[in-house]
């Protein structure tokens, strides 16, 4: 859908995976057997490969990356296949710019995409735990990612613990590089050079902007606001009351804000 909601494009049929490029002029789509790609102005659909098995997609600026159940592979425009590393199911893998990072149990390996025949980097980690979440700044700098218990950050060659927590199911990092977010049903908090401030109670969603603008969205129960860290106290900017329905989360594109909710309407209920 476009921003004005008027239906730009409709698929039926499975899908096992999509993912807008940066600035959304194309969506890759995983479907059982091959991924395609969508030039959303043109509304054109085209196979890029075929591939059975992919549940992750990430762009870069060699090419889409994807996951299987057993590889991570880059895919150039031209479709043709290049086989990264070799993985078990679901292993949690983030990519950005040129750099794709992967876990493997007390691991992090990390590979530049832009050289090719160079070795992974990799990385000892003293936790044990699995990795569920993870996202690398688009230079490679910094890595942000969660276990069952903690969050992460690999800046350099230190991987420090930035919070103690359970159950993170969403983690970034800004687009500068500088900041990390973390939320879980317990709370979150945005940290930027050091300084680290607990997200509002009741926070359901949060993320940074990706059209540019400075701070964070943010939905709550109330709905959905903007919020600069720096700057004061969030402002509401869409959403609908509790009496309509339950906020689950929003964005903002310039001065447009788009929320997603869970409407109430009698013994009905719709999306």
């Amino acid at each position: 859908m476009a921003s004005n909601g008027a239906e730009l494009w409709r698929r039926r049929g499975d899908v096992t995976a999509f993912r807008f490029s940066a600035r959304g002029e194309r969506l890759a789509i995983a479907t059982a057997n091959e991924v395609q790609v969508l030039q959303v102005a043109q509304r054109v659909l085209r196979r890029l490969v075929r591939l059975a098995g992919a549940d992750w997609l990430g762009w870069t600026n060699a090419g889409l990356v994807v996951r299987t159940r057993s590889a991570v592979e880059l895919i150039g425009e031209d479709g043709k296949r290049r086989t990264l590393a070799k993985v078990g199911p679901a292993t949690t893998v983030a990519a950005s710019g040129d750099r794709l990072v992967l876990f493997t149990p007390s691991t992090m390996r990390e590979l530049n995409l832009a050289q090719t025949g160079n070795p992974a980097t990799v990385t000892k980690l003293e936790d044990c735990d699995p990795v569920l979440n993870a996202d690398i700044e688009a230079g490679g700098a910094r890595v942000l990612f969660a276990t069952g218990k903690r969050v992460y950050l690999r800046a350099g060659t230190d991987v420090k613990v930035v919070e103690e927590i359970a159950g993170v199911h969403t983690l970034s990092l800004s687009p500068d590089g500088a900041a990390q977010l973390w939320l879980a049903d317990a709370g979150g908090a945005v940290a930027r050079e050091g300084k680290r401030m607990p997200l509002p109670v009741g926070t359901r969603s949060a993320h940074f902007r990706v059209d540019g603008g400075a701070g964070l969205v943010l939905t709550t129960e109330d709905g959905v606001f903007s919020w600069d860290p720096a700057a004061g106290a969030p402002k509401l900017v869409g959403g609908i009351s509790r009496d309509d329905g339950v906020n689950i989360t929003g964005d903002l594109l310039g001065s447009a804000a788009i929320s997603f909710a869970f409407l109430k309407s009698g013994p009905q209920k719709t999306m």
